[in-house]
């Protein structure tokens, strides 16, 4: 799954967002939709992905081995 910016040329994402707090339009919407669809990041317990929380290293280690399918 990893793969950066190329990851994404051929990406189209839903008409739908994932998480009510990253619309549709969001500059972050194709990303966050994109690593969401990929089981990658699943939101909080809310059901929102709050873009604006600091990643903690605990979080941003379960993404990597989640994005490299280490686990």
């Amino acid at each position: 799954m990893a793969g950066g910016e190329s990851a994404l040329a051929e990406y189209t994402p839903p008409g739908t967002a994932t998480f009510a707090d990253v619309p549709v339009g969001a500059w972050d919407y194709p990303y966050v939709e994109y690593i969401a669809g990929e089981g990658v990041v699943h939101g909080y317990p809310d059901g929102l992905y709050h873009s604006e929380y600091v990643c903690t290293r605990d979080q941003m280690a379960a993404y990597v081995a989640r994005a490299f399918e280490l686990q």
